[in-house]
């Protein structure tokens, strides 16, 4: 793991001190790698699947997808 610096806003490390003190997350820093993971889940790797379920629609229908262009 990397060490990553951040600066949060009270209300959130309050509500982050709840979640810890609740016993949902044994620290801090596991809340915060939880709520990252379930980002890069929801808004990330879940379009790399819909792009490759396009991808295999696309290929079974004989269309070949191009990639998008670069705008350099």
């Amino acid at each position: 793991m990397k060490l990553v610096t951040l600066l949060l806003p009270e209300a959130y490390l309050e509500g982050l001190d709840k979640l810890v003190g609740q016993g949902i997350y044994p620290s801090r820093s596991a809340a915060i790698r939880f709520a990252v993971l379930d980002m890069l889940k929801r808004e990330l790797w879940q379009q790399e699947r819909e792009t490759v379920k396009e991808e295999v629609v696309a290929t079974r229908k004989g269309r070949v997808r191009r990639p998008p262009r670069s705008s350099r």
